[in-house]
């Protein structure tokens, strides 16, 4: 589910993936043609990394967090 922060977080977010591949994907609020951050975009966080965003990504655009599950082995 898309969200935004509270203020409690503001001028920096910090998001730290621990054993998971996790997908971040920002939705701006409003469509802004001369916004670089008004189309949709996703960031792939890899397991133990950490990602620190602030500012219009983080004022002007909802957020939703997902995380993706590979299979450690592949038997045949």
């Amino acid at each position: 589910m898309h969200h935004k922060d509270g203020p409690l977080y503001n001028p920096y977010v910090a998001i730290m993936s621990l054993e998971s591949t996790v997908l971040i994907t920002y939705t701006p609020d409003k469509f802004d043609p001369l916004n670089p951050y008004s189309e949709p975009f996703s960031v792939v966080l890899e397991p133990r990394s950490l990602y620190v965003f602030c500012d219009d990504v983080y004022t002007s655009m909802s957020i939703m967090l997902n995380i993706i599950f590979f299979a450690d082995k592949i038997h045949n």
